[in-house]
């Protein structure tokens, strides 16, 4: 049974994830979760170990890290105003405290083993709440063949934001946004060893790609049948619907492709847990 303390605290990150932009106060949220002020702070500290104002200073700036590794269109000072700052300066000196890097030399070789850390209490937090997780039915698909520019990264989960700006950068030079293309990953079985991992990156409408730094090659995925479910929420919970439905899956599953899953929109554009995705599970012809 969920107590009162979680659903008031799902109303109150909801509220945060909707309202990003817009730095509610400590009297408004304490408003949303129906409780005075001194109790929601001093609540809010001892169920996660931070504070929350230090809870709402992360969320924005591991937006910003997103964004300037992410988004190389997006300036500085863009970045900055989004994370609630007045001053390029201001938002520089508040992200090197942070992140041990300028905003600049993080845009340029990003070191995420301090992001990731710093995100611990962000994902724990998150993690408490299922913030309006939408499923829809599965359905049986076929999915058509789609020529791809494929990245594939075989490596550490750590290392993983390497390749996806290495990607991003191939996808710019070649006119490809999101909005132009399909967005698609490839989960691949995980080696199981060191924690390394196989995971593809791919975009569709590449007729050819030449040989380049990034290391993007020429794929195609095949014509096949698959079971389609669309998922919209938190990307944490992505593994787990995917597994839930090759559990519940009753057809035999094709083994030599693996499980393809289309972006539709995502973060840093919209919150985490507004990001929609829908997953293919192939099967045998």
């Amino acid at each position: 049974m969920k107590t009162a303390t979680t659903e008031r605290t799902k109303k109150v990150i909801d509220y945060l994830a909707r309202h990003l932009d817009n730095q509610p106060d400590l009297a408004e949220l304490a408003s949303v979760a129906g409780v005075s002020k001194y109790h929601f702070h001093r609540q809010f500290q001892q169920q996660f170990g931070v504070s929350l104002d230090v809870f709402q200073r992360l969320i924005r700036l591991r937006r910003a890290a997103w964004q300037l590794a992410f988004r190389p269109d997006s300036t500085v000072l863009d970045i900055a105003i989004e994370a609630g700052y007045g001053s390029s300066e201001a938002f520089s000196r508040a992200f090197k405290m942070y992140g041990g890097q300028s905003p600049g030399a993080f845009r340029a070789q990003p070191d995420w083993t301090v992001w990731d850390e710093l995100s611990q209490p962000l994902k724990a937090i998150e993690g408490t709440v299922s913030q309006h997780e939408e499923i829809t039915q599965e359905e049986v698909v076929l999915f058509p063949e789609t020529d791809i520019a494929l990245k594939i990264h075989t490596g550490a989960y750590q290392m993983l934001p390497q390749s996806l700006q290495q990607f991003i950068q191939w996808r710019k030079r070649h006119h490809l946004p999101p909005g132009k293309s399909r967005t698609f990953n490839l989960f691949f079985e995980e080696s199981g060893k060191d924690g390394a991992m196989k995971f593809g990156i791919a975009c569709s409408g590449a007729k050819y790609v030449e040989q380049n730094e990034q290391g993007v090659i020429k794929s195609v995925i095949p014509a096949m049948r698959c079971i389609s479910k669309l998922f919209t929420g938190h990307e944490q919970q992505l593994g787990a619907q995917i597994n839930a439905l090759v559990d519940e899956c009753k057809e035999p599953m094709d083994d030599g492709h693996p499980v393809i899953v289309e972006r539709l929109r995502w973060f840093p554009d919209v919150p985490h847990h507004e990001a929609q995705f829908k997953i293919f599970l192939p099967l045998k012809t």
